[in-house]
């Protein structure tokens, strides 16, 4: 007996219809009237009304079934494509092994291809309710009637009309069929792989586009190395008035006997809506995936096939994580999910862990999925395509939990990769998403406010499922920092699945964490520098605390714990300074004398100053009775104020003495790391004696010049045990 292929549309809601009730048995919703009633057995027989008649051949059933044909003349799912009434029929058995003959009368002109639209209550995937869908066959014309076959599942394990009732009855608690004939279809075209049946509204451009799109997601789908030919090619394509908010970015797959489909939404089509073209070759190309990857999972099958409810989802997430990465990686664009609706969402799953983010729900573990794709494109950048082979062919194919199948796709252990993809991931390297996504707070475990000095220690602790990460956000509000210092344990989860990461940004620029080595493992300590960060601007902080731990079925939790020490700026305050020196030189006249005498720049360089962190400067620009002097110094001091690190000044001075004599003296000093020496409040004395002075200067300059021509300089300079060097620092 031919077979006629049946194409479910899982996504496919009734827009519009007589009843806003959302029961399932026609005797509770008045806007559906009873027309007909009949018992058929064995011998077939026929229930029919003026508008509608269906004839079940002998041998079909096994045994009396009481048929109940309601009607409406209002419920239209197909809108203007509706040629007839819609009909509910109650009574069908699960099983009959002959075909029926389905005729309804229809209204009007039927254009081009007809077809009677068969379906039933189904469990929505994307929601877990009860939703109404259909398949197609393709229906004559006979005397003002749209008529069809329906085919027996002869030599099949499961009945059409279970297809569609396995999640769905009556009240009481038999089997319920919706019917509806349709219009308006181009004969179906043939490509190297796809029978696509669109609709005649639809433009020859946009039969060209979709015709491109699908060809493009084979062609690319078969370069990640699955089988291809576990697929029953060809595959149907139809294009349909999808219903519902988010029906436009849809495309639906659905296995149904030997045959595969895809359901498009053709509104945009018809419309021309030059912005779906990437919508549509987006879920084609997503769908498509679906269709191959499911050939690997017999239950996911069987939820695509049967919609039935209490179906463990475990793999869902990883079937639509590699999908959405399919649309990433051969279109070159973020995946639907990851951007629609539940984009405030979907980026965060990784976070979630691995597993335990797909929850218990086919819903949940899709939108999981959505966000999982990350992880997908991590995996294969940095591990080959190929991963997703090894994923499929060695795991699930085998029964793998997911989670196992990833884990044994890569060479490495979890605790080096899962880490690593986190950091690439925050570091905006994978998917590309801005640092706002991971620091905002509706999505961070906690947040923490440092508002003044005062703000010395946080800890915060976190429930981590397996394979999981948390983030928690400081917020620099006090600038006098100095450092922070992170540090997470637990005593559950051994050290090295522990990491902790710590980002930051300025809003434009993420802080990077691979130069500055912000990364440590558990029960070691990462040290910010917090008073470089807030000099370049940046305002917040992130620790990302990774746990790598896992064990079978990999939704177990651990409890990590993160400690947090604020190191305040100490105070540094200072705003005067004395430099001073005493060595000996190697003197050098205009009168061409030269001779060793000390050098003696006692308190050369002096003046007011400020502070900014450990480094004191100070500029001058002076006049006096009679002259002035102009100069500059810089001085840093060592946080722990155990030396100077290093200072330079440099001073000039003018004195006239008159008879127009002006005498021009030059002094320049430089060293580094001058020992401290003596403190008492408000005043720090930094200084050396002796022959060893000369180990802290780096250079020396002595110039002196008359407006009257006469000059001397020093040429060398050495030390003795009377030199002296000394920095004091006050507070006035």
């Amino acid at each position: 007996m031919k077979r006629i292929a049946l194409t479910l549309l899982p996504f496919l809601l009734l827009g519009t219809g007589c009843s806003e009730k959302k029961s399932t048995s026609p005797e509770e919703d008045d806007q559906y009237t009873l027309e007909a009633s009949q018992t058929v057995g064995s011998e077939g027989g026929t229930i029919s009304t003026a508008d509608f008649s269906l004839i079940i051949p002998a041998g079909a059933f096994t045994s009396n079934a009481t048929l109940k044909l309601y009607a409406c003349s209002n419920d239209k799912p197909f809108g203007d494509r509706s040629a007839t009434r819609t009909f509910k029929l109650e009574g069908i058995p699960d099983e009959y092994s002959q075909p029926m003959k389905l005729c309804m009368k229809y209204t009007g002109t039927i254009s081009n291809q007809g077809y009677v639209a068969a379906g039933g209550m189904v469990t929505h995937p994307g929601s877990d309710e009860l939703k109404p869908t259909f398949t197609l066959f393709p229906a004559i014309d006979s005397s003002g009637h749209l008529c069809a076959e329906l085919p027996a599942a002869e030599g099949q394990s499961f009945s059409f009309s279970g297809r569609f009732n396995k999640s769905g009855a009556s009240t009481n608690g038999t089997s319920l069929m919706l019917f509806v004939g349709l219009q308006n279809y181009d004969p179906p075209k043939q490509t190297a792989h796809f029978k696509i049946y669109s609709n005649s509204s639809i433009s020859g451009t946009w039969k060209f586009v979709l015709e491109g799109a699908v060809e493009l997601a084979y062609d690319s789908l078969r370069t990640l190395g699955l089988n291809m030919d576990l697929v029953p090619w060809p595959i149907n394509v139809y294009t349909m008035y999808l219903l519902g908010d988010d029906a436009g970015r849809h495309c639906v797959f659905s296995p149904v006997y030997e045959t595969f489909n895809l359901i498009v939404d053709d509104r945009p089509m018809i419309m021309g809506d030059q912005e779906y073209l990437l919508t549509v070759r987006a879920a084609v190309m997503r769908e498509l995936a679906h269709a191959i990857l499911c050939t690997y999972d017999k239950e996911y099958f069987n939820v695509l096939l049967f919609h039935t409810v209490k179906m463990n989802p475990q793999r869902y997430w990883l079937h639509h994580a590699v999908a959405s990465w399919c649309e990433e990686e051969f279109l070159k664009q973020r995946p639907l999910d990851f951007d629609y609706a539940q984009r405030g969402e979907n980026p965060f799953a990784p976070f979630r862990g691995m597993q335990a983010g797909a929850k218990d729900d086919l819903k949940s573990s899709l939108k999981h999925g959505g966000g999982m794709y990350a992880v997908i494109e991590f995996l294969t950048l940095n591990y080959r395509v190929d991963a997703i082979w090894r994923i499929y062919e060695l795991g699930i194919k085998n029964r793998m939990h997911p989670v196992e199948a990833i884990l044994n796709s890569v060479a490495d252990e979890a605790n080096a990769w899962w880490p690593e993809f986190f950091k690439e991931y925050v570091n905006t390297e994978t998917c590309d998403l801005d640092y706002g996504y991971f620091s905002s707070l509706n999505v961070v475990t906690d947040s923490c406010s440092i508002n003044s000095k005062e703000d010395t220690y946080f800890a915060l602790w976190g429930e981590y499922p397996d394979l999981s990460a948390n983030t928690y956000m400081f917020l620099l509000n006090y600038e006098k920092i100095d450092t922070v210092r992170f540090r997470v344990q637990s005593s559950t989860v051994e050290p090295e699945d522990i990491m902790i990461m710590v980002f930051s940004s300025n809003d434009t620029v993420l802080f990077d964490t691979t130069a500055n080595n912000l990364i440590a493992q558990g029960n070691e300590q990462v040290a910010v520098d917090v008073n470089q960060l807030l000099k370049d601007g940046y305002r917040d902080l992130m620790a990302v605390v990774v746990n790598s731990s896992y064990d079978s079925p990999y939704t177990g939790t651990s409890e990590i714990d993160l400690e947090v020490w604020v190191v305040p700026e100490p105070e540094f305050d200072y705003n005067e300074f004395n430099l001073a020196a005493w060595v000996t030189g190697h003197w050098y006249t205009s009168s061409g004398s030269e001779y060793d005498y000390k050098v003696n720049p006692l308190y050369c360089c002096r003046g007011y100053g400020e502070c900014s962190g450990y480094t004191f400067t100070s500029a001058w620009d002076t006049a006096f009775y009679n002259g002035a002097s102009k100069g500059s110094a810089t001085i840093i001091v060592d946080p722990n104020l155990s030396k100077v690190i290093s200072f330079s000044s440099s001073d000039t001075t003018w004195n006239d003495y008159g008879g127009g004599g002006v005498e021009t003296t030059f002094v320049s000093l430089s060293g580094t790391n001058l020992p401290f020496d003596y403190s008492s409040p408000g005043y720090l004395d930094f200084r050396s004696s002796g022959a060893t002075t000369c180990n802290y200067l780096s250079s020396l300059e002595y110039k002196v010049r008359s407006s009257l021509g006469d000059w001397a300089e020093v040429t060398s300079y050495w030390c003795d045990p009377e030199s002296k060097l000394s920095i004091q620092l006050y507070k006035k």
